[in-house]
């Protein structure tokens, strides 16, 4: 399914927001197929990040779940 330049931006957006907060990312690994819990350690403009805690590190923005930040 494509996606709009609109969905790619606010979630592009989201993802970012979530990096400054400190927030984490649950992934399963394209490498192992382990689930992993990962910090983002940076965001492209090719709507791709990089996670520290994986194996393979570079991953689609939509390819995450975002964890729920703690209050």
């Amino acid at each position: 399914m494509k996606r709009t330049k609109q969905q790619i931006y606010l979630r592009m957006t989201e993802v970012f927001n979530h990096m400054l907060a400190g927030g984490k990312v649950v992934v399963k690994d394209r490498y192992d197929g382990v689930v992993r819990e990962s910090s983002i350690t940076a965001v492209y403009s090719d709507n791709t990040i990089t996670l520290c805690d994986t194996v393979s590190s570079d991953y689609s923005v939509f390819d995450v779940t975002l964890k729920p930040l703690k209050p």
